[in-house]
């Protein structure tokens, strides 16, 4: 059985107990607990996307996915200025899984008008992370940053990497078939690992340090 709080506790809660929980929470911030408040304000954001993105998919009127191509954009922005990697690569497993049209673009070549009708990952940072358990395809992730990364179970196909860095890059069980690499470093990686048929190096620094010439498609050459 439960019994309602009278007036007499309720004062006391409010003379004692609140006070204290403020106190304590003071404390706690003098002591550090801003990063644990940015831990937990990532999270609301981040489960707040998933639950959008989820809704979104739900209503069969809202076929336009402007609206999560605009709010996935934002995300990463804010997840990249907060130096998150963790949560860009679940963001960025979870799109794959559920809405992977949003990521698709036009990976060759730059085209104004094709911009607006996908998310362009071109510029992330993603160093010093595991990237895992992903499978995409058509991104454009142009002069990315995944120094001494982990790639594990990761499989992007026609995907536009020209530019991006995979320096001192781990990679295990990861397939990159047909993917533009052109201008990218892989030096101290172990990229001959990967299944990379088709894939352009053009002017490429390879794993051991050379410059791959042009028409080097799947190897350096």
């Amino acid at each position: 059985m439960q019994y309602p709080l009278t007036k007499c506790a309720l004062k006391l809660l409010e003379l004692f107990l609140i006070p204290l929980t403020l106190l304590l929470i003071s404390i706690s911030i003098q002591s550090g607990v801003s990063e644990r408040q940015e831990d937990l304000i990532v999270t609301q954001m981040v489960d707040s996307y998933f639950e959008g993105v989820a809704n979104h998919l739900i209503d069969s009127s809202e076929s336009n996915p402007s609206v999560v191509i605009a709010r996935t954009r934002a995300l990463f922005i804010r997840l990249k200025q907060l130096e998150r990697q963790n949560e860009i690569v679940n963001v960025l497993r979870f799109i794959s899984e559920v809405y992977p049209e949003i990521l698709k673009g036009d990976v060759f070549e730059q085209d104004p008008q094709s911009d607006p009708y996908f998310v362009d990952l071109s510029g992330l940072q993603l160093q010093d992370t595991l990237i895992d358990i992903i499978e995409t395809e058509d991104l454009r992730l142009w002069n990315a940053n995944f120094d001494n990364s982990t790639f594990y179970n990761f499989s992007c196909i026609r995907c536009g990497f020209s530019g991006a860095t995979f320096k001192n890059v781990d990679f295990t069980q990861v397939s990159l078939i047909d993917s533009d690499f052109t201008g990218s470093n892989f030096n101290g990686s172990n990229i001959e690992k990967v299944d990379i048929d088709g894939a352009i190096f053009d002017e490429a620094i390879w794993s051991d340090g050379r410059k791959c010439s042009e028409q080097s498609i799947g190897t350096c050459k």
